[in-house]
């Protein structure tokens, strides 16, 4: 009995001491527990804070937002009321001259401008004025009111947006004015600031790489030209994809490059490649397809295959008297197409009026001889003339062509010294 209760307590024993190292082990673990507890607690507290903190910078952040966006809109605020009083001055149905024209308004707002407060209002509307002066040709104007925004965003925002927006523009008038190697400068200080982010900035990176294309095509690099555009290609592609509209105009840039080059088959691939897009995404009653059919045209006709030409110069019309009437210098474009048309099939005739029609158009329309596509026109009707045997004629108007290039475009523009070489040439025949 005695041992065998000795056997009952040994094992008691060993239990209880089993349990209590099992008790020991449990209090161990709810220690580390409670220490693991108090470490996140403090983890917890420290994050507790760092969000009080972070929400504080934030609601400090979205009032300085606030503020600006309120500052940015009233300057957006007077920017457009400016531009309104500006463009309501050539609008005889309000205040202004029936004799003035929008260009006049411009010029005459234009002293005020440097006198703008605040400074964002100043450096705003001369970007805007002066990209409007580029599109119409002043590009000397344009030039001197994109310098003023530039130094103002330079001074107070020079990692903008809009700072980004004033160097290209200021690289599209340096392009315009030939001074390619300024044009480059600024382009490439552009692409920089856009390729930072180019999901967000991608269009502008296209559009950039697209100017640059041109810029390098008009100094005479033609693999650099070739690279830009094919770099602004893939650009789309990779984030538009195939069917998108400024997929579509990249391929035009392509299409225009080879046709420069007399590459014919392959500007018709890209034209045709760009007018799928267009009559699928945008319709054919549209200005970027008509501009496709326009182009399509002008090759057919490069290629002496004039029925093919004539069809799509008259899709080309049709389709922008549809959408601007009949009154606009896209109509013009085409006029001189279908002049060029007529003029090859010997029908210098009909040519003189198309090229006539299309004169007066850009006469109404930029000012009588005041862009360099007057100039062109003006040329257009010396080949014509020139070739219907009307040498002096030809000669005039190849005068008037060389004088207007020289205002609208400098004289050291590639058109200008064309211009000038073509009426050697006939002064010289006129000699012998």
């Amino acid at each position: 009995a005695l041992t065998l209760w000795a056997i009952r307590a040994e094992r008691a024993a060993t239990a209880n001491e089993q349990l209590a190292q099992q008790n020991a082990e449990e209090a161990r673990a709810n220690e580390q527990r409670a220490i693991a507890g108090e470490k996140l607690a403090q983890e917890n507290e420290a994050k507790a804070n760092a969000n009080a903190e972070e929400a504080k910078r934030n609601e400090k952040l979205a009032q300085e937002n606030e503020a600006k966006a309120k500052e940015q809109a009233e300057i957006a605020k007077k920017s457009l009321e400016f531009l309104r009083d500006m463009f309501q001055s050539s609008d005889p149905s309000k205040k202004g001259s029936k004799d003035m024209k929008v260009l006049d308004a411009i010029r005459a707002k234009i002293p005020e401008i440097e006198k703008l407060e605040p400074w964002q209002l100043r450096a705003s509307v001369a970007l805007d004025i002066g990209m409007v002066l580029n599109s119409l040709g002043e590009y000397e104007e344009a030039l001197r009111l994109l310098s003023i925004s530039h130094e103002l965003n330079l001074k107070y925002r020079p990692e903008s947006e809009e700072t980004a927006e004033n160097i290209q523009g200021l690289g599209t008038v340096n392009a315009f004015l030939g001074k390619y190697e300024i044009a480059m400068t600024y382009y490439q200080k552009a692409l920089d600031f856009y390729e930072r982010n180019p999901q967000k900035y991608h269009l502008e990176i296209i559009v950039v790489q697209s100017c640059m294309g041109s810029a390098y095509h008009l100094r005479g690099d033609y693999p650099k030209s070739l690279d830009c555009h094919k770099t602004a290609l893939n650009t789309c592609l990779q984030f538009l994809g195939e069917n998108h509209k400024e997929t579509a105009t990249v391929y035009c840039n392509l299409a225009s490059f080879y046709a420069q080059q007399k590459q014919y088959q392959n500007a018709l691939k890209y034209h045709e490649k760009a007018l799928m897009i267009r009559e699928k995404v945008l319709g054919k009653k549209h200005p970027s397809t008509a501009i496709s059919y326009n182009n399509i045209g002008y090759l057919y006709a490069s290629q002496e295959n004039y029925k093919k030409a004539k069809h799509y110069l008259t899709e080309a019309l049709t389709a922008f008297l549809d959408v601007y009437g009949a009154d606009h210098p896209m109509l013009a474009t085409v006029y001189n197409n279908i002049a060029s048309v007529a003029c090859s099939m010997n029908d210098d005739f009909v040519a003189l009026q198309y090229h006539q029609s299309a004169l007066d158009i850009q006469n109404r329309y930029y000012g009588k001889d005041n862009h360099e596509c007057i100039a062109i026109t003006y040329r257009n009707i010396a080949v014509v003339s020139y070739k219907a045997g009307k040498k002096e004629e030809a000669r005039d108007h190849l005068r008037k062509a060389v004088e207007i290039a020289k205002k609208t475009l400098g004289p050291d523009h590639p058109y200008t010294k064309q211009f000038s070489a073509d009426l050697q040439m006939v002064e010289n025949m006129l000699k012998k």
